[in-house]
């Protein structure tokens, strides 16, 4: 499903981003949904969070999951924490199929322990 191409929004800059995102996510779009990720981190304060909303994501395969944990991966390594919002239907089912909220889950402790640990040796 490559029919349209996928429209992103960045709402809000500091501590709070969202990443409205609408249309179809596919491979075909994985360079632009990681423009946008990057950007939306970019405009996302150290410690802060940046919400990925899908609730206009009409379809998502495969390949945006592993974009969307690199994404995390990223923020994690800042103290941001990337959560995902709005998804319905078949976004919902490729998200669930995919444990990438326990993924998100996952980077996210990951990352505190590996923070809190480092400013127990300071």
């Amino acid at each position: 499903m490559t029919g349209s191409r996928p429209r992103t929004r960045i709402v809000g800059s500091g501590p709070l981003v969202r990443l409205a995102l609408c249309g179809e996510l596919d491979i075909a779009s994985v360079n632009e949904l990681e423009t946008a990720l990057d950007a939306a981190l970019s405009w996302t304060d150290d410690g802060g969070s940046l919400l990925v909303e899908l609730d206009d994501v009409e379809f998502m395969d495969c390949s945006v999951v592993g974009v969307v944990i690199r994404a995390a991966k990223a923020a994690a390594s800042r103290g941001v924490s990337l959560a995902l919002s709005g998804d319905t239907g078949e976004v919902t089912r490729v998200l669930t199929l995919s444990e990438v909220r326990r993924t998100l889950w996952a980077v996210r402790n990951h990352a505190r322990s590996k923070l809190e640990g480092s400013a127990e040796t300071r």
